[in-house]
């Protein structure tokens, strides 16, 4: 059985020619198809699509994203927009697990899209097969069957992860700058460390002096 592969359509020829660089040297299919209309002419009938990337340039862009959610209903699609395309809302609403905003972060790109595939280097699978993809016969929003992504909100949690540790760096610098519970709390936990480590090492001593 072949490795689940990459279906991106989109206008754009720059996207393809992005993540074929990012994807080479992973055993990773990618197939690229310009328009929807040519999908038949483009992708090979035996093409197992696990991941579709969706290039959205208009609202109504959006239906046809969410036609072909149900033409690949057992693969993971992504919406590929620019930020005044975007639209929480209506992607998820077309079945999107995510979107990724143009212009891409590669980087966030790759590592969103290979947890997903398997692993052909360690012959072990990835997280497709574990990823229920809410199904039905009729169109409606699903807000909480899809983990959220969002540009906004991939920065949010680089700038804390980011900033977390200088700002606990000045809190603790603020509150041992001055008198409080917290800083004599601290102290007599250095001071028991200290008398601790010091009687540890003058046993360790005595016991390495040999008897007369």
């Amino acid at each position: 059985m072949s490795s689940p592969c990459i279906l991106i359509i989109d206008a754009d020829p720059k996207t393809f020619l992005l993540l074929q660089t990012t994807f080479q040297g992973e055993q990773v299919q990618l197939y690229w198809v310009p328009e929807v209309s040519s999908l038949r002419q483009s992708l090979p009938n035996h093409a197992d699509v696990g991941i579709v990337l969706f290039g959205v340039q208009q609202a109504l862009d959006y239906e046809t994203a969410y036609e072909i959610h149900h033409r690949f209903d057992s693969a993971v699609m992504f919406i590929l927009t620019e930020q005044q395309h975007y639209d929480a809302f209506e992607a998820r609403n077309a079945g999107a697990v995510g979107t990724f905003v143009k212009p891409l972060n590669v980087v966030h790109v790759y590592q969103r899209l290979i947890e997903l595939l398997p692993d052909t280097s360690i012959d072990a699978t990835g997280q497709l097969d574990k990823l229920s993809m809410p199904v039905g016969s009729e169109r409606q929003a699903k807000l909480l069957s899809f983990v959220p992504s969002s540009p906004v909100q991939d920065d949010l949690e680089a700038l804390v992860a980011d900033l977390l540790p200088v700002v606990v760096e000045q809190v603790l610098q603020v509150q041992l700058s001055v008198p409080s519970p917290f800083q004599k709390r601290l102290q007599e936990y250095i001071q028991q460390a200290v008398q601790e480590a010091i009687a540890s090492s003058t046993t360790s001593s005595h016991d390495r002096k040999p008897s007369p």
